[in-house]
Parts: C-alpha cells; structure tokens; sequence
C-alpha cells in the first residue's frame, strides 16, 4: 500500500487573516482535507505533520525536519499538502526537496489545491512559478513588515516584545513605555551606587547579595515568557555586562532608541548591528526613570575609565575560547603585580558576581594552562596527527570569519569615538562641561582610538600571514616550534574548558577546531 505523509502548516500570518478570509487555512481543516483525500485514494496514512505559528520561510520547522527525515529513511512514498506553499515559501527549499531529493529518494510531492504534482512533469514549471511568486511573497511581506516597523519607531512607539527592565507595557496603550516602580528604584540605586564610586562588578555582588531579582528573573516573577538563550548560570544573576547595559541605555532618561541591529535578510534571521548614527531616536518618547543630571554624571564618568584590553592591542591567546567545563560560561583572565612578576590566572566568570551559581570557584594559574594546552598540541601532531582528517580550507574560511568579524566591529568603534569628539567639542562650546573635563575625556578617547588601531593592524598583519599560510608546512613544523601562539590556536582549537580541582589537579578538555 502506498504511505502517504500528511503536511500541515499555519503561520502567525494566516493566522491573523483567518478571520477575515478562509477557515480552511486552520491546521484542523487543512488535516481534515488532506486526510480525506488519502481515504479516497485507498493511501496509508504514514504520518501526519503540524507545525504551529511557523513562517514558510523558516527551515528550522521541527515537523518538517522530522518528515524530511522519514523520507530520506525510506518510511514514505507520498508528501501531500494543501498547496506547496505550505510545504515552503522559500523557493531554494523546493527545488532542494521537490525537485531534487525527493526525486532521489522515490518520494512523490502532491499540492492538492494548486495541483502541484511531481510525477507529472507536464506541470514542473508551473511548480517552479509559483515557488517564484512565493518567494516575491515572502520579500515583498518582510520589506512591508520592515517599513512598517520603521514608521512606528520614527513615532516614538516602542516595537520591542518585553519592555526594558524597570519599564512596563500597558496594553491599553500600545507602543507606549510606562515605569514600573519596584525595578525603577533598583535602576536609580544602580545608578546612585555608580555615581558614589561603586564599579560593575561591586554593584551586581551587592544587588546578588540582597537577593534583588536581576532582569530576566524579575520578568519571569511578574509572568512574563521572557526566555534567554543558552541557559547559562549567569542569567539568572546580576553581571557586570547587565548593570553596564543599564548604566549606558538611553531609555531611562525618557529617550527611545530602537533600530540598533536588523536581520541580514528576510530569509537569514540572524542579526548584525546597524551604525550608531543609524539608529532611530526618540526624545522624551516617556516618563524617565533617571535625572538627567545624574545620568550625564554616570556616562561622563564611564567615559573616562574606557580602556582597550592593552596598549599594544593584543589579547591573550584562548581568548574566547577558553570555558568553564561545570557552568559553561567564560574563564576570566586576571592578573595583578609580585615583587618577582605579575601573576595572571583565569576564574569562572559566574563566580565573581557574589552568589553561588557555580561550584567552579578556585582559580588556575594562566601559565599552568598555557603549558598544558602547548603540550596536548604537540603530542597530538607526534603521535596521532592524520591529515586526512583535517578541512583545511574550512579551518582557514571559520577563522577569517572571525577576524572580519572583529575587524567591522572595531571600525565601527573608531568611528563611535571620533563621533564622541565631535559631540565633547560641542558640548564644550555650548558651555556643558568646562576645558579641564573636555581635556580630561578628550585624552581618554584618543587612547582608545589608538589602541583600537594597534588591534586593527594587528589583525591586518595576521590577515596578510593567512594569505601566505601554507596548512601542511606548518603542521609539519609546530613540533619544533617553541611557542604556542594566537595564530596556532586559532587554526587548532574551537575550545577549550577548565573543570572543578580534583585530587590536587584540573580537568582540561580540549576541542579540537578539525
């Protein structure tokens, strides 16, 4: 008997149009129509597949996947859908499939309204048409759905999904901030604790000791879905990088800026950051939480403890790559001044904060590491090196993304703090901050700038190396080579992850970039 799979599909978009235009776009009526069907043509129904509130551009469809699966194992004959549409709307997606894949694997695709039918060859252009019209479809609905957005943004209304902390959404009055006293008063205490001589990390060990709810938590307590990614220790806690989010944001002085990223595309969902003099603002958009007296005092003082990482704008060698094998979040590098040197050593970045959200609280002296890593690297190409198993062009292509990636987000930084200048130049000759305070800022900026440059030539030395890089030479050579240096690590290592002591050592674990 024929095996037929049942695909059913119902998006946010169809859903608002439901009750205006067709019931029958419902997952219910869409499974009852296509079941029907396979009743009439004596078909084994396989499987049925729903995916619920799911864009037809989205390839991560759980159902989908799963059916695609099925098919490629061999458990079905026949896909049936409504319409090919449901199927996708991205037309890369048919033709990978439809025309493709399933041709391989003796699968027939049957749209039953649009009489979409692969074992009728008549009617393959017609499929690859209306794939077409999808497609303009979808590009067409996500630059409305863009400009839209935009409209409202330049309005002063709010188009974000969970107010910022310390802020709540009426749904009376959409788009429209209003202050949510209990976190408004822990905002103004930040900021308070920060004027008074408190840094990032003091502030959130005192907020963590006092049990005060950090923003994501405090979202959860009053109902909301807010979810953060990757579920990490540290998002349920005060950090540094939160009371910074919230000592730097404009939103707490009734300012709204919005646009900061935007999506690559309607069909890449993911995210880069858009330039600063790009983004969209709105002042006194709502009630503030903070003085502005208070908040031009706290950003002043930011201003001028901005530092690069080092002067020579270089980092250490497992930076970004080096974790906590028992929490999973990053290792700290710290380090402070002997009499005989300076000791550096790396900590749980989630145990600085002053509450226990990991048990990974000692600390591992930085060098211990460093000869460690060194050492499996070297025995790895003495005694199990296999060149067949290595993707050399893979390895190069991942850490050039990288670097580019660095690279536009450093630029983008010089260009921030030169437009910082511009707007210290101003203020001072608007008389807002006197010529010791302009001096003083003035300096520090330029110190940033010049060590972001140094970093910026750093990686352009390091790109023209890359250019010239010969993978096998140096593979051949690094037993002999004495130093294990950024270079090496990136083209080597994904990452790498420090466990708890354990009978006078530590676990570490090694990930292998091949």
């Amino acid at each position: 008997m024929i095996r037929a799979a049942v695909y059913c599909r119902l998006s946010d978009e169809d859903r608002n149009k439901k009750s205006r235009m067709d019931e029958s776009e419902s997952i219910q009526n869409q499974k009852s129509l296509l079941l029907t069907y396979c009743r009439e043509q004596n078909w084994e129904v396989a499987g049925v597949y729903c995916d619920e509130d799911m864009s037809g551009a989205d390839r991560d469809r759980p159902q989908f996947n799963q059916m695609i699966l099925d098919c490629e194992k061999g458990y079905i004959d026949i896909v049936l859908c409504k319409t090919q549409s449901r199927f996708s709307r991205d037309i890369e997606v048919v033709e990978h499939y439809i025309h493709n894949r399933f041709r391989e694997w003796g699968v027939r695709f049957i749209g039953l309204l649009d009489h979409a039918d692969t074992e009728d060859f008549a009617n393959k252009k017609s499929r690859q048409i209306n794939g077409l019209v999808n497609e303009w479809y979808l590009e067409d609905l996500s630059e409305n759905i863009k400009k839209t957005l935009r409209h409202k943004k330049e309005n002063g209304i709010f188009t974000g999904a969970f107010a910022p902390y310390g802020y709540k959404l009426n749904k009376d009055v959409k788009g429209k901030l209003f202050v949510d006293e209990p976190a408004a008063e822990t905002v103004r205490e930040i900021y308070r604790m920060y004027a008074g001589g408190h840094g990032y990390v003091k502030i959130a060990q005192e907020l963590n000791r006092q049990g005060i709810p950090c923003p994501s938590e405090y979202k959860r307590l009053c109902g909301s879905k807010f979810q953060t990614h990757g579920g990490k220790p540290t998002s349920k806690i005060w950090t540094e990088s939160v009371i910074r989010e919230i000592l730097t944001n404009e939103v707490y002085v009734g300012n709204l800026v919005q646009g900061k990223t935007a999506t690559i595309s309607y069909k890449n969902k993911k995210r880069k950051r858009v330039n600063e003099q790009d983004f969209i603002r709105t002042k006194n958009a709502h009630e503030p939480v903070v003085d502005m007296n208070l908040w031009n005092e706290v950003n002043k003082k930011i201003g001028s403890h901005r530092r690069m990482q080092k002067a020579d704008g270089k980092r250490h060698v497992f930076a970004g790559r080096i974790f906590c094998a028992v929490c999973g979040s990053s290792m700290w590098k710290m380090s402070y001044q002997l009499k005989n040197g300076r000791y550096e050593y790396l900590k749980c970045k989630a145990t600085k904060c002053g509450v226990s959200v990991c048990t990974n609280t000692n600390s591992i002296r930085f060098d211990a590491v460093f000869e460690a890593v060194e050492m499996e690297v070297k025995k790895l190409f003495l005694n199990n090196y296999n060149p067949a198993k290595i993707n050399k062009n893979s390895l190069i292509c991942n850490d050039k993304k990288t670097e580019m990636k660095e690279e536009t987000l450093i630029k983008e930084n010089i260009l921030k703090q030169n437009l910082n200048i511009k707007q210290l130049y101003k203020d001072k000759l608007d008389g807002i901050i006197d010529n010791k305070v302009f001096c003083d800022i003035y300096g520090d900026i330029k110190a940033d700038i010049v060590a972001l440059e140094k970093r910026l030539s750093v990686l352009e030395q390091k790109k023209d190396k890359t250019e010239d890089f010969n993978f096998q030479e140096y593979i051949d050579s690094f037993p002999r080579t004495i130093t294990l240096d950024e270079f090496a690590v990136s083209k080597l290592i994904d990452k790498v992850f420090i466990g708890e002591p354990e009978n006078g050592s530590r676990k570490i674990t090694i990930c292998w970039n091949f």
